[in-house]
């Protein structure tokens, strides 16, 4: 039974295949805001609806992949990893750019800029201090270490993600985020621009606004989260957990709560809630 039941299953994914058109989504991001798990949370969608014929992009960047490359360079000292991810976005960029009348499904995540930038300091805590395990392990990673990183690194302040939809969404397709207001009480929002279809959703709302956002993005009725890349799983887990513990400076948090990215998709009381919380108050 189970042998007939797996040939049927292949036999309807290879006619959907065929008869059924492409369905390109790009999970676009500056990073850190859980696109993994919305990742797989859409191949366990049209998975489990033996749909087959869907291609599905990871990306932090389309726009100025030469002075990203350039800039990684120059500020890690191990960037190997993200060296390759912007080779594989250049090739994504000119699929983009030579089938400019294809329709992409794009969805984009936000986050508390804060809690962005202090997940990406240990996600990219490889590329900045490539012993960092070792040192750990025997005791001399400190930190200050840890803090002289995250302070003094240009990446992990605020001005790159400020930018961030001018240079990448508004220059590749002419769509202006900021234009609208966001309805913060949704939790996400969908703007049609020409052949892309562009979806922002808030992490802090996705498990509660997926089903309906999904639904009404994609027409994927049901859409489970599925939680994956969770910090507490990590090598990581330990230091992210007593740096996420420690009060940060009232001056970071002003920078990071002073942008048009925090005030956009956030409320002024969201944003106290958020600031009350790195100090240490709540």
């Amino acid at each position: 039974m189970d042998f007939y039941m797996a040939l049927l299953y292949k036999i309807i994914k290879k006619i959907s295949s065929i008869i059924l058109p492409i369905t390109r989504v790009i999970i676009f991001q500056p990073g850190k805001v859980g696109s993994v798990t919305v990742q797989k949370s859409l191949e366990h969608a049209y998975s489990r609806r033996l749909i087959s014929n869907v291609a599905i992009y990871h990306v932090h960047a389309l726009n100025q992949l030469d002075e990203r490359e350039g800039f990684i360079i120059r500020t890690r000292r191990n960037p190997a990893e993200s060296l390759s991810l912007i080779n594989e976005w250049r090739k994504l960029r000119e699929e983009i750019v030579a089938y400019s009348q294809r329709k992409w499904y794009v969805i984009n995540l936000v986050r508390d800029p804060v809690a962005l930038k202090v997940s990406a300091l240990f996600q990219l805590l490889d590329q900045h201090v490539p012993d960092w395990q070792e040192r750990n392990n025997e005791g001399s990673l400190t930190t200050s270490d840890l803090n002289n990183l995250f302070f003094s690194t240009q990446e992990f302040g605020f001005t790159g993600l400020d930018q961030w939809y001018d240079n990448q969404v508004k220059k590749l397709w002419g769509l202006d985020v900021y234009s609208q207001p966001f309805p913060h009480e949704m939790g996400y929002q969908i703007f049609q621009k020409k052949n892309i279809k562009f979806m922002i959703i808030r992490l802090e709302d996705l498990n509660r606004v997926a089903e309906q956002a999904f639904n009404e993005f994609l027409g994927l009725k049901k859409f489970e989260v599925i939680n994956m890349n969770v910090g507490d799983d990590k090598p990581y887990a330990k230091l992210y957990n007593e740096f996420k513990k420690r009060p940060l400076p009232e001056e970071y948090l002003l920078r990071g709560y002073q942008t048009r990215y925090a005030n956009h998709f956030y409320t002024p009381n969201e944003i106290e809630i958020f600031r009350r919380r790195w100090l240490g108050s709540q």
